[in-house]
């Protein structure tokens, strides 16, 4: 009887490498995660050059995004909290 195990088998059994896929579901990008990641980035540049400089600017665009987003959702919360009561079915209560 052959056992199969329920983990995914990876190319040169490198189960758990970050070519292999991860195993259990990452941690959700958060601001703060991006703005580490953008302290990080800024000083591999510093540290090594400007052809990591690309990173950076994909780091500070995708703060961009997310600062939007979360005003997006308060911007949202306030019309509910405003307008809300007025009209309770649209608004799911």
């Amino acid at each position: 009887m052959v056992r199969r195990s329920s983990h995914r088998r990876c190319a040169g059994g490198a189960q758990g490498s970050p070519f292999c896929g991860p195993a259990k579901l990452p941690e959700p990008i958060t601001i703060e995660r991006i703005e580490r990641a953008l302290v990080y980035a800024a000083y591999v540049v510093v540290r090594y050059g400007p052809q990591f400089a690309p990173i950076v600017e994909r780091l500070e665009h995708e703060l961009e995004a997310a600062k939007k987003s979360e005003d997006a959702v308060a911007h949202a919360r306030q019309i509910l909290a405003v307008l809300g009561d007025k009209y309770p079915k649209e608004a799911g209560r």
